[in-house]
Protein backbone atom coordinates (compact mmCIF):
# COMPACT_ATOMS: atom_id res chain seq x y z
CA UNK A 1 0.00 0.00 0.00
CA UNK A 2 1.47 3.30 -1.05
CA UNK A 3 1.67 6.08 1.52
CA UNK A 4 -1.09 8.50 0.42
CA UNK A 5 -2.75 5.39 0.26
CA UNK A 6 -2.23 4.72 3.71
CA UNK A 7 -2.12 8.07 4.67
CA UNK A 8 -6.02 8.42 3.44
CA UNK A 9 -7.07 5.45 5.33
CA UNK A 10 -6.26 6.63 8.78
CA UNK A 11 -7.95 9.79 8.04
CA UNK A 12 -10.87 7.73 6.98
CA UNK A 13 -10.77 5.99 10.21
CA UNK A 14 -10.56 8.94 12.15
CA UNK A 15 -13.01 10.23 10.77
CA UNK A 16 -15.83 7.41 11.46
CA UNK A 17 -14.07 7.57 14.90
CA UNK A 18 -15.07 10.80 15.27
CA UNK A 19 -18.62 10.74 13.66
CA UNK A 20 -19.63 7.66 15.99
CA UNK A 21 -18.92 9.36 18.54
CA UNK A 22 -20.99 12.66 17.86
CA UNK A 23 -23.60 9.85 16.71
CA UNK A 24 -23.76 9.14 20.45
CA UNK A 25 -24.24 12.43 21.94
CA UNK A 26 -27.79 13.34 22.05
CA UNK A 27 -28.39 15.59 18.91
CA UNK A 28 -30.13 18.47 21.41
CA UNK A 29 -27.36 18.33 23.53
CA UNK A 30 -24.82 18.37 20.92
CA UNK A 31 -26.45 21.10 18.55
CA UNK A 32 -27.01 23.43 22.07
CA UNK A 33 -23.59 22.65 23.32
CA UNK A 34 -22.13 23.70 20.07
CA UNK A 35 -24.27 27.04 20.10
CA UNK A 36 -22.93 28.13 23.55
CA UNK A 37 -19.77 27.39 22.75
CA UNK A 38 -19.93 29.88 19.49
CA UNK A 39 -21.36 32.62 21.41
CA UNK A 40 -19.32 32.29 24.31
CA UNK A 41 -16.41 32.82 21.73
CA UNK A 42 -18.20 35.48 20.03
CA UNK A 43 -18.98 37.40 23.45
CA UNK A 44 -15.45 37.27 24.72
CA UNK A 45 -14.14 37.86 21.33
CA UNK A 46 -16.24 41.38 20.86
CA UNK A 47 -15.87 42.65 24.49
CA UNK A 48 -12.18 42.37 24.05
CA UNK A 49 -11.76 44.53 21.17
CA UNK A 50 -10.57 41.40 18.66
CA UNK A 51 -13.73 42.49 16.76
CA UNK A 52 -12.70 45.90 15.76
CA UNK A 53 -11.18 45.86 12.66
CA UNK A 54 -13.92 43.82 11.52
CA UNK A 55 -16.38 46.18 12.77
CA UNK A 56 -14.58 49.42 11.25
CA UNK A 57 -14.80 47.45 7.45
CA UNK A 58 -18.28 47.21 8.52
CA UNK A 59 -18.81 50.21 9.06
CA UNK A 60 -17.29 51.29 5.21
CA UNK A 61 -19.23 49.19 3.55
CA UNK A 62 -22.55 50.15 5.19
CA UNK A 63 -21.43 54.14 4.58
CA UNK A 64 -20.72 53.44 0.90
CA UNK A 65 -23.67 51.40 0.02
CA UNK A 66 -26.33 53.54 1.85
CA UNK A 67 -29.11 54.74 -0.16
CA UNK A 68 -29.03 58.07 0.39
CA UNK A 69 -26.75 60.11 2.30
CA UNK A 70 -27.44 63.17 4.06
CA UNK A 71 -27.41 66.77 2.84
CA UNK A 72 -24.25 69.09 3.44
CA UNK A 73 -24.93 71.89 5.46
CA UNK A 74 -26.09 74.53 3.13
CA UNK A 75 -23.69 77.27 4.62
CA UNK A 76 -20.59 75.56 5.32
CA UNK A 77 -18.45 76.90 2.14
CA UNK A 78 -14.59 75.07 1.66
CA UNK A 79 -12.36 77.94 -0.06
CA UNK A 80 -9.98 75.52 -1.38
CA UNK A 81 -5.77 76.02 -2.36
CA UNK A 82 -6.03 73.29 -4.67
CA UNK A 83 -3.65 72.88 -7.44
CA UNK A 84 -5.51 75.60 -9.81
CA UNK A 85 -4.89 77.84 -6.65
CA UNK A 86 -1.11 76.84 -6.67
CA UNK A 87 -0.43 77.65 -10.10
CA UNK A 88 -2.71 80.34 -10.49
CA UNK A 89 -1.00 82.48 -7.53
CA UNK A 90 2.72 81.17 -8.78
CA UNK A 91 4.06 83.85 -11.11
CA UNK A 92 3.15 86.58 -8.46
CA UNK A 93 3.73 85.06 -4.73
CA UNK A 94 5.22 81.57 -5.21
CA UNK A 95 3.41 78.30 -4.58
CA UNK A 96 3.02 78.20 -1.38
CA UNK A 97 3.42 79.44 1.51
CA UNK A 98 2.66 83.05 -0.02
CA UNK A 99 2.98 86.24 2.18
CA UNK A 100 0.68 86.44 5.23
CA UNK A 101 -0.40 90.00 3.53
CA UNK A 102 -2.63 87.51 1.12
CA UNK A 103 -4.67 85.74 3.84
CA UNK A 104 -5.24 89.43 5.38
CA UNK A 105 -6.49 90.42 2.39
CA UNK A 106 -8.60 87.06 1.39
CA UNK A 107 -9.87 87.42 5.27
CA UNK A 108 -10.95 91.20 5.45
CA UNK A 109 -12.58 90.93 2.05
CA UNK A 110 -14.66 87.46 3.22
CA UNK A 111 -15.30 89.20 6.78
CA UNK A 112 -16.99 92.45 4.64
CA UNK A 113 -19.89 89.86 3.56
CA UNK A 114 -20.71 89.65 6.86
CA UNK A 115 -20.08 85.47 7.10
CA UNK A 116 -20.69 83.66 10.21
CA UNK A 117 -17.50 82.41 10.79
CA UNK A 118 -13.91 81.88 8.60
CA UNK A 119 -11.77 78.90 10.16
CA UNK A 120 -8.25 78.72 8.39
CA UNK A 121 -6.98 75.39 8.87
CA UNK A 122 -3.58 76.36 8.38
CA UNK A 123 -1.09 76.71 11.11
CA UNK A 124 0.91 79.97 11.89
CA UNK A 125 3.46 78.27 14.33
CA UNK A 126 5.97 80.80 13.00
CA UNK A 127 6.48 83.92 12.30
CA UNK A 128 7.89 85.12 7.93
CA UNK A 129 11.05 86.82 9.15
CA UNK A 130 11.26 87.64 5.63
CA UNK A 131 8.19 89.71 5.08
CA UNK A 132 7.63 91.84 8.11
CA UNK A 133 5.18 94.36 6.46
CA UNK A 134 3.09 91.44 5.34
CA UNK A 135 3.29 89.91 8.53
CA UNK A 136 1.76 93.40 10.17
CA UNK A 137 -1.02 93.29 7.77
CA UNK A 138 -2.06 89.96 8.51
CA UNK A 139 -2.17 90.67 12.11
CA UNK A 140 -3.87 93.65 11.38
CA UNK A 141 -6.11 91.61 9.59
CA UNK A 142 -6.79 88.92 12.11
CA UNK A 143 -8.07 92.36 15.14
CA UNK A 144 -10.63 93.05 12.71
CA UNK A 145 -12.13 89.75 12.11
CA UNK A 146 -14.22 89.01 14.93
CA UNK A 147 -15.73 85.79 13.53
CA UNK A 148 -12.02 83.55 12.49
CA UNK A 149 -11.12 80.59 13.65
CA UNK A 150 -7.88 79.62 14.10
CA UNK A 151 -5.49 75.99 14.12
CA UNK A 152 -3.76 74.48 16.53
CA UNK A 153 -1.83 71.04 17.04
CA UNK A 154 -2.00 68.88 19.78
CA UNK A 155 1.47 66.68 19.79
CA UNK A 156 1.37 63.39 21.22
CA UNK A 157 0.78 62.84 25.18
CA UNK A 158 4.20 61.53 25.74
CA UNK A 159 6.23 65.38 24.93
CA UNK A 160 3.81 66.64 27.56
CA UNK A 161 6.62 66.21 29.99
CA UNK A 162 9.30 68.24 28.27
CA UNK A 163 6.52 70.81 27.16
CA UNK A 164 7.37 73.72 28.93
CA UNK A 165 3.35 75.43 28.05
CA UNK A 166 1.39 75.01 31.17
CA UNK A 167 -2.60 73.95 30.02
CA UNK A 168 -3.77 76.94 31.38
CA UNK A 169 -2.31 79.14 29.56
CA UNK A 170 -3.48 77.82 26.10
CA UNK A 171 -6.46 79.96 25.15
CA UNK A 172 -10.15 77.97 25.13
CA UNK A 173 -8.74 74.76 27.78
CA UNK A 174 -11.26 74.07 29.54
CA UNK A 175 -10.55 73.81 33.72
CA UNK A 176 -11.65 70.74 35.55
CA UNK A 177 -15.33 71.26 37.28
CA UNK A 178 -14.12 70.55 40.43
CA UNK A 179 -10.88 72.72 41.91
CA UNK A 180 -7.67 71.45 41.92
CA UNK A 181 -5.88 73.93 44.21
CA UNK A 182 -3.55 71.48 45.65
CA UNK A 183 -2.34 69.74 42.15
CA UNK A 184 0.18 71.23 40.03
CA UNK A 185 -1.44 72.62 36.52
CA UNK A 186 -0.27 70.13 34.07
CA UNK A 187 1.57 70.67 31.24
CA UNK A 188 0.51 70.42 27.47
CA UNK A 189 2.77 69.85 24.40
CA UNK A 190 1.07 71.71 21.67
CA UNK A 191 2.04 74.04 18.47
CA UNK A 192 0.19 77.08 18.82
CA UNK A 193 -0.61 80.25 16.32
CA UNK A 194 2.48 82.50 17.20
CA UNK A 195 0.79 85.70 16.96
CA UNK A 196 -0.62 87.12 20.37
CA UNK A 197 -3.65 88.50 17.99
CA UNK A 198 -4.53 85.08 17.55
CA UNK A 199 -3.93 83.80 20.46
CA UNK A 200 -5.77 86.88 23.20
CA UNK A 201 -8.87 86.11 20.50
CA UNK A 202 -9.55 82.71 22.28
CA UNK A 203 -10.62 81.52 19.21
CA UNK A 204 -8.49 78.39 18.78
CA UNK A 205 -8.94 74.51 18.41
CA UNK A 206 -6.60 71.40 17.36
CA UNK A 207 -7.13 69.94 13.81
CA UNK A 208 -5.88 66.47 15.31
CA UNK A 209 -7.75 64.03 12.91
CA UNK A 210 -8.48 60.28 14.45
CA UNK A 211 -7.32 57.83 11.94
CA UNK A 212 -7.97 54.49 13.23
CA UNK A 213 -5.84 51.66 13.15
CA UNK A 214 -6.04 50.87 9.67
CA UNK A 215 -4.74 54.44 8.94
CA UNK A 216 -8.76 55.52 8.28
CA UNK A 217 -10.66 58.50 9.40
CA UNK A 218 -13.85 57.55 10.91
CA UNK A 219 -14.38 59.83 14.05
CA UNK A 220 -13.75 63.12 14.91
CA UNK A 221 -11.97 64.55 17.91
CA UNK A 222 -13.92 66.57 20.38
CA UNK A 223 -11.60 67.23 22.66
CA UNK A 224 -8.21 66.45 24.25
CA UNK A 225 -7.95 65.74 27.87
CA UNK A 226 -4.89 66.00 30.23
CA UNK A 227 -5.70 65.75 34.13
CA UNK A 228 -9.14 66.84 34.12
CA UNK A 229 -8.30 69.95 31.44
CA UNK A 230 -9.91 69.71 28.19
CA UNK A 231 -8.29 71.22 25.04
CA UNK A 232 -10.91 71.41 22.55
CA UNK A 233 -10.71 70.49 18.98
CA UNK A 234 -11.34 73.11 16.38
CA UNK A 235 -15.39 71.71 15.27
CA UNK A 236 -16.32 71.97 19.00
CA UNK A 237 -14.98 75.20 19.57
CA UNK A 238 -16.76 76.73 16.46
CA UNK A 239 -19.82 74.60 17.50
CA UNK A 240 -20.18 76.07 20.75
CA UNK A 241 -19.32 79.88 19.44
CA UNK A 242 -22.45 78.98 17.11
CA UNK A 243 -24.98 77.92 19.94
CA UNK A 244 -24.39 74.03 19.77
CA UNK A 245 -24.22 71.61 22.17
CA UNK A 246 -21.74 69.35 22.11
CA UNK A 247 -22.44 65.62 22.42
CA UNK A 248 -21.22 63.54 25.70
CA UNK A 249 -17.57 61.92 25.00
CA UNK A 250 -14.49 62.56 23.76
CA UNK A 251 -14.90 61.64 20.04
CA UNK A 252 -18.08 61.25 17.65
CA UNK A 253 -18.36 58.83 14.63
CA UNK A 254 -18.76 60.45 11.93
CA UNK A 255 -22.05 60.75 9.56
CA UNK A 256 -20.54 61.66 6.22
CA UNK A 257 -22.45 63.56 3.81
CA UNK A 258 -20.81 61.98 1.14
CA UNK A 259 -17.33 61.06 -0.89
CA UNK A 260 -14.77 64.25 -1.15
CA UNK A 261 -16.42 67.17 -2.79
CA UNK A 262 -19.39 66.73 -1.85
CA UNK A 263 -19.56 70.58 0.08
CA UNK A 264 -19.77 73.71 -2.22
CA UNK A 265 -15.84 74.48 -2.56
CA UNK A 266 -14.82 77.15 -4.38
CA UNK A 267 -10.85 77.83 -5.60
CA UNK A 268 -8.86 80.60 -3.41
CA UNK A 269 -7.47 82.05 -6.42
CA UNK A 270 -10.77 82.90 -8.23
CA UNK A 271 -12.05 84.04 -4.68
CA UNK A 272 -8.73 86.40 -4.00
CA UNK A 273 -8.10 87.35 -7.42
CA UNK A 274 -11.56 88.68 -8.09
CA UNK A 275 -11.21 91.33 -5.21
CA UNK A 276 -7.84 92.69 -6.52
CA UNK A 277 -9.95 93.65 -9.91
CA UNK A 278 -11.48 97.01 -9.83
CA UNK A 279 -14.78 95.18 -11.66
CA UNK A 280 -15.48 92.25 -9.25
CA UNK A 281 -17.40 89.18 -11.03
CA UNK A 282 -18.23 87.29 -8.13
CA UNK A 283 -21.60 87.99 -5.98
CA UNK A 284 -21.01 90.90 -3.31
CA UNK A 285 -22.80 88.38 -0.60
CA UNK A 286 -21.20 85.18 -1.79
CA UNK A 287 -20.38 83.86 2.10
CA UNK A 288 -22.99 86.03 3.88
CA UNK A 289 -23.80 84.11 6.69
CA UNK A 290 -22.02 80.70 5.65
CA UNK A 291 -19.36 79.39 7.48
CA UNK A 292 -16.18 79.84 5.55
CA UNK A 293 -13.49 77.39 5.81
CA UNK A 294 -10.15 77.53 4.21
CA UNK A 295 -7.66 74.76 3.44
CA UNK A 296 -5.93 72.41 1.16
CA UNK A 297 -6.64 69.72 -1.17
CA UNK A 298 -3.22 69.69 -2.70
CA UNK A 299 -1.60 66.86 -2.66
CA UNK A 300 1.61 68.97 -2.20
CA UNK A 301 0.45 70.01 0.96
CA UNK A 302 -0.11 66.93 2.42
CA UNK A 303 -3.59 67.16 4.03
CA UNK A 304 -5.16 64.48 2.39
CA UNK A 305 -6.55 61.51 4.71
CA UNK A 306 -8.79 58.31 3.90
CA UNK A 307 -12.02 57.89 5.28
CA UNK A 308 -14.86 55.16 4.53
CA UNK A 309 -16.02 57.27 1.74
CA UNK A 310 -13.01 58.31 0.04
CA UNK A 311 -9.80 56.78 -0.73
CA UNK A 312 -8.39 60.81 -0.45
CA UNK A 313 -10.21 63.18 1.72
CA UNK A 314 -9.10 66.83 2.21
CA UNK A 315 -8.43 67.44 5.95
CA UNK A 316 -10.47 70.53 6.02
CA UNK A 317 -13.61 68.59 4.54
CA UNK A 318 -13.60 66.14 7.46
CA UNK A 319 -13.18 68.90 10.07
CA UNK A 320 -16.37 70.40 8.01
CA UNK A 321 -17.74 67.01 8.12
CA UNK A 322 -17.54 67.03 11.61
CA UNK A 323 -18.75 70.75 12.49
CA UNK A 324 -21.86 69.60 10.09
CA UNK A 325 -22.56 67.04 12.55
CA UNK A 326 -22.22 68.60 15.91
CA UNK A 327 -24.26 71.79 14.56
CA UNK A 328 -27.37 69.20 13.00
CA UNK A 329 -27.24 67.26 16.26
CA UNK A 330 -27.02 63.89 13.82
CA UNK A 331 -23.52 62.01 14.29
CA UNK A 332 -23.67 58.30 14.28
CA UNK A 333 -24.32 56.84 17.57
CA UNK A 334 -22.79 53.39 18.21
CA UNK A 335 -24.01 50.50 19.36
CA UNK A 336 -22.22 49.19 22.44
CA UNK A 337 -20.10 46.17 22.65
CA UNK A 338 -22.14 45.00 25.17
CA UNK A 339 -25.20 45.00 23.44
CA UNK A 340 -23.93 43.78 20.01
CA UNK A 341 -22.34 41.18 21.82
CA UNK A 342 -26.00 39.89 23.56
CA UNK A 343 -27.42 39.82 20.04
CA UNK A 344 -24.92 37.79 18.69
CA UNK A 345 -25.73 35.43 21.40
CA UNK A 346 -28.92 35.61 21.79
CA UNK A 347 -28.64 34.83 17.38
CA UNK A 348 -26.77 31.87 17.66
CA UNK A 349 -28.31 30.39 20.42
CA UNK A 350 -31.52 30.68 18.57
CA UNK A 351 -30.41 29.05 15.73
CA UNK A 352 -29.01 25.89 18.03
CA UNK A 353 -32.22 25.58 19.43
CA UNK A 354 -33.82 25.91 15.89
CA UNK A 355 -31.29 23.14 15.01
CA UNK A 356 -31.77 21.02 18.18
CA UNK A 357 -35.57 20.51 18.02
CA UNK A 358 -35.96 21.23 14.14
CA UNK A 359 -33.00 19.45 12.30
CA UNK A 360 -35.40 17.16 10.51
CA UNK A 361 -36.70 19.82 8.38
CA UNK A 362 -35.86 22.31 6.37
CA UNK A 363 -37.01 25.17 8.94
CA UNK A 364 -33.37 25.62 10.24
CA UNK A 365 -32.31 26.83 6.31
CA UNK A 366 -35.40 28.77 5.94
CA UNK A 367 -34.26 30.29 10.18
CA UNK A 368 -30.99 31.08 9.01
CA UNK A 369 -32.00 32.97 5.88
CA UNK A 370 -34.70 35.08 7.41
CA UNK A 371 -32.45 35.50 10.80
CA UNK A 372 -29.11 36.86 8.91
CA UNK A 373 -31.85 39.06 6.28
CA UNK A 374 -33.35 40.49 9.31
CA UNK A 375 -30.40 41.54 11.08
CA UNK A 376 -28.53 42.90 7.94
CA UNK A 377 -31.75 44.69 7.31
CA UNK A 378 -32.08 46.29 10.91
CA UNK A 379 -28.59 46.99 11.10
CA UNK A 380 -29.12 49.04 8.21
CA UNK A 381 -32.19 50.50 8.70
CA UNK A 382 -30.94 51.75 11.70
CA UNK A 383 -28.30 53.73 10.06
CA UNK A 384 -30.71 55.77 7.92
CA UNK A 385 -33.42 56.80 10.41
CA UNK A 386 -31.65 57.16 13.45
CA UNK A 387 -28.55 56.73 12.96
CA UNK A 388 -27.35 54.15 15.08
CA UNK A 389 -24.52 52.03 13.85
CA UNK A 390 -25.36 48.38 14.81
CA UNK A 391 -22.71 46.18 14.11
CA UNK A 392 -23.87 43.37 12.11
CA UNK A 393 -20.98 41.67 11.23
CA UNK A 394 -20.93 39.82 14.02
CA UNK A 395 -23.95 38.06 14.71
CA UNK A 396 -23.60 37.16 10.43
CA UNK A 397 -20.05 36.14 10.95
CA UNK A 398 -20.70 34.13 14.33
CA UNK A 399 -24.51 32.78 13.24
CA UNK A 400 -22.56 31.41 9.81
CA UNK A 401 -19.89 29.83 11.35
CA UNK A 402 -22.62 27.91 13.62
CA UNK A 403 -24.46 27.17 10.69
CA UNK A 404 -21.71 25.46 8.64
CA UNK A 405 -20.66 23.66 11.53
CA UNK A 406 -24.17 22.15 12.25
CA UNK A 407 -25.00 21.23 8.67
CA UNK A 408 -21.39 19.46 8.74
CA UNK A 409 -21.63 17.84 11.80
CA UNK A 410 -25.04 16.66 10.82
CA UNK A 411 -23.86 14.63 7.99
CA UNK A 412 -21.23 13.60 10.26
CA UNK A 413 -23.97 12.28 13.07
CA UNK A 414 -25.95 10.45 10.08
CA UNK A 415 -22.93 8.69 9.03
CA UNK A 416 -22.22 7.64 12.39
CA UNK A 417 -25.39 6.65 13.47
CA UNK A 418 -25.55 4.27 10.17
CA UNK A 419 -22.21 3.08 11.32
CA UNK A 420 -23.87 2.70 15.12
CA UNK A 421 -26.47 1.02 12.88
CA UNK A 422 -24.00 -1.77 11.35
CA UNK A 423 -22.70 -2.43 14.94
CA UNK A 424 -25.92 -3.21 16.21
CA UNK A 425 -27.06 -5.21 13.32
CA UNK A 426 -23.92 -7.56 12.75
CA UNK A 427 -25.94 -10.31 11.76
CA UNK A 428 -26.01 -11.21 7.53
CA UNK A 429 -29.60 -10.73 6.96
CA UNK A 430 -32.19 -7.95 9.20
CA UNK A 431 -35.72 -8.11 9.15
CA UNK A 432 -37.71 -5.05 8.98
CA UNK A 433 -41.10 -4.25 10.13
CA UNK A 434 -42.36 -1.30 7.81
CA UNK A 435 -44.88 0.91 8.73
CA UNK A 436 -45.74 2.79 6.09
CA UNK A 437 -48.17 5.96 5.96
CA UNK A 438 -49.96 8.48 3.67
CA UNK A 439 -51.66 11.44 5.30
CA UNK A 440 -51.91 14.13 2.93
CA UNK A 441 -51.46 17.35 5.23
CA UNK A 442 -50.53 21.44 4.23
CA UNK A 443 -47.07 22.37 4.88
CA UNK A 444 -47.00 22.96 8.23
CA UNK A 445 -48.91 20.37 9.56
CA UNK A 446 -46.71 18.24 7.30
CA UNK A 447 -43.96 19.26 9.34
CA UNK A 448 -45.48 18.76 12.91
CA UNK A 449 -46.17 15.09 11.76
CA UNK A 450 -42.73 14.53 10.63
CA UNK A 451 -41.82 15.85 13.86
CA UNK A 452 -43.88 13.00 15.80
CA UNK A 453 -42.08 10.47 13.96
CA UNK A 454 -38.84 11.37 14.42
CA UNK A 455 -39.77 11.47 18.35
CA UNK A 456 -41.17 8.32 17.98
CA UNK A 457 -37.73 7.05 16.06
CA UNK A 458 -36.07 8.52 18.96
CA UNK A 459 -37.35 7.19 22.07
CA UNK A 460 -37.50 3.35 20.56
CA UNK A 461 -35.10 1.03 21.93
CA UNK A 462 -34.73 -0.60 18.72
CA UNK A 463 -33.21 0.73 15.83
CA UNK A 464 -34.93 2.63 13.68
CA UNK A 465 -34.60 4.10 9.83
CA UNK A 466 -37.15 7.00 9.06
CA UNK A 467 -38.06 7.59 6.03
CA UNK A 468 -38.59 11.22 5.92
CA UNK A 469 -41.08 12.86 3.63
CA UNK A 470 -40.33 12.88 0.42
CA UNK A 471 -40.48 16.69 0.07
CA UNK A 472 -37.04 16.66 2.08
CA UNK A 473 -35.47 14.12 -0.13
CA UNK A 474 -34.36 14.63 -3.29
CA UNK A 475 -34.64 11.19 -5.11
CA UNK A 476 -37.11 10.81 -8.17
CA UNK A 477 -38.52 8.03 -6.93
CA UNK A 478 -39.44 9.40 -3.21
CA UNK A 479 -41.20 12.39 -5.05
CA UNK A 480 -43.71 10.39 -6.57
CA UNK A 481 -44.78 8.91 -3.40
CA UNK A 482 -45.83 12.75 -2.33
CA UNK A 483 -47.58 12.86 0.92
CA UNK A 484 -46.28 9.13 2.51
CA UNK A 485 -43.42 8.80 5.05
CA UNK A 486 -42.69 6.11 6.84
CA UNK A 487 -40.23 3.81 10.07
CA UNK A 488 -38.76 0.81 9.51
CA UNK A 489 -37.63 -0.93 12.78
CA UNK A 490 -34.68 -3.70 12.19
CA UNK A 491 -33.70 -6.53 14.02
CA UNK A 492 -31.35 -9.41 13.43
CA UNK A 493 -33.30 -12.05 11.04
CA UNK A 494 -35.07 -14.45 13.64
CA UNK A 495 -34.47 -12.74 16.61
CA UNK A 496 -37.84 -12.04 18.54
CA UNK A 497 -39.62 -9.02 17.11
CA UNK A 498 -42.52 -8.56 19.45
CA UNK A 499 -41.14 -5.62 20.90
CA UNK A 500 -41.20 -4.20 17.08
CA UNK A 501 -45.05 -4.88 16.95
CA UNK A 502 -45.45 -3.61 20.08
CA UNK A 503 -44.10 -0.03 19.50
CA UNK A 504 -45.99 -0.25 15.86
CA UNK A 505 -49.04 -0.72 17.66
CA UNK A 506 -48.41 2.26 19.92
CA UNK A 507 -47.15 4.47 17.34
CA UNK A 508 -50.15 3.73 14.67
CA UNK A 509 -52.61 4.57 17.85
CA UNK A 510 -50.72 7.76 18.66
CA UNK A 511 -50.91 9.33 15.06
CA UNK A 512 -54.50 7.94 14.51
CA UNK A 513 -55.26 10.34 18.02
CA UNK A 514 -53.59 13.46 15.72
CA UNK A 515 -54.84 12.51 12.78
CA UNK A 516 -58.51 12.92 14.26
CA UNK A 517 -57.55 15.90 16.26
CA UNK A 518 -56.07 17.46 13.65
CA UNK A 519 -59.16 16.78 11.03
CA UNK A 520 -56.84 14.70 8.81
CA UNK A 521 -56.78 11.62 7.01
CA UNK A 522 -54.40 9.10 7.53
CA UNK A 523 -53.97 5.51 6.11
CA UNK A 524 -51.37 3.18 7.66
CA UNK A 525 -50.08 0.20 6.65
CA UNK A 526 -47.16 -2.54 7.45
CA UNK A 527 -44.84 -4.45 5.60
CA UNK A 528 -42.29 -7.38 6.32
CA UNK A 529 -39.23 -8.41 4.37
CA UNK A 530 -35.82 -9.64 4.96
CA UNK A 531 -33.18 -7.40 3.80
CA UNK A 532 -28.97 -7.61 3.87
CA UNK A 533 -28.11 -5.98 6.38
CA UNK A 534 -24.60 -4.48 4.02
CA UNK A 535 -27.69 -2.42 2.53
CA UNK A 536 -27.51 0.25 5.63
CA UNK A 537 -24.00 1.25 5.03
CA UNK A 538 -25.83 3.81 2.19
CA UNK A 539 -29.01 5.59 3.56
CA UNK A 540 -29.80 6.55 0.36
CA UNK A 541 -30.28 2.81 -0.57
CA UNK A 542 -31.48 2.10 2.63
CA UNK A 543 -34.18 4.61 2.08
CA UNK A 544 -35.23 3.92 -1.83
CA UNK A 545 -35.18 0.02 -0.86
CA UNK A 546 -37.72 0.82 1.73
CA UNK A 547 -40.02 3.12 -0.88
CA UNK A 548 -40.13 0.13 -3.66
CA UNK A 549 -40.63 -1.93 -0.79
CA UNK A 550 -43.95 -0.32 0.55
CA UNK A 551 -45.30 0.34 -2.98
CA UNK A 552 -44.60 -3.09 -4.52
CA UNK A 553 -47.97 -4.78 -4.88
CA UNK A 554 -46.45 -8.25 -4.90
CA UNK A 555 -44.93 -7.89 -1.10
CA UNK A 556 -46.71 -9.55 1.63
CA UNK A 557 -48.75 -7.08 4.33
CA UNK A 558 -49.26 -7.43 7.39
CA UNK A 559 -51.19 -5.84 9.80
CA UNK A 560 -50.04 -5.23 13.09
CA UNK A 561 -53.10 -3.18 14.32
CA UNK A 562 -55.11 -4.31 17.99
Amino acid sequence: MSVSAESGSRIERLRLRYARLLARVPHQTYFLLLGAAIALLAVTTILTGRWNAFERKSFDLYMQARLQAPAPHPDIVLVDIDEHSLAAMAPDYGRWPWPRRVLGEFMDAVEAQEPKAIVLDILFADPDLHNPDSEAAFDAAVRRAPNAFYSAVRLPAEYDAASGLAVDRVPGAIPPAAPQSSREVPRIAMILPYLDSVLESGRIGTTNLLPDRDGVAREALLHHAIDGWRMPSLPATLATRLGAALPPGDRILLNWRGPAGTYRHVSFSDVYLDTLRQTRTRPADEFRGKIVFVGSSSAGLFDLRPTPVSRVHPGTEILATALDNLLRDDHVRRAPEWLVALLTACIVMALAAVFAFHHYHRFPDRAFFFVQLGVAAVSFGALHVMPVYIDASAPITFATTFFGLARMSMQSRDRGRSALLRDKLAASDLDAHLLWLHCPLPKRAAARFERLLARAARRSRLPVAQIKAPADNLGVLERAFAGESGLAWLVPAGADDERARTEIRALTAELDAWAAANDARLDCATAFATIPSSITEQPSDLRQTFVRLLHDPADARQEYRP
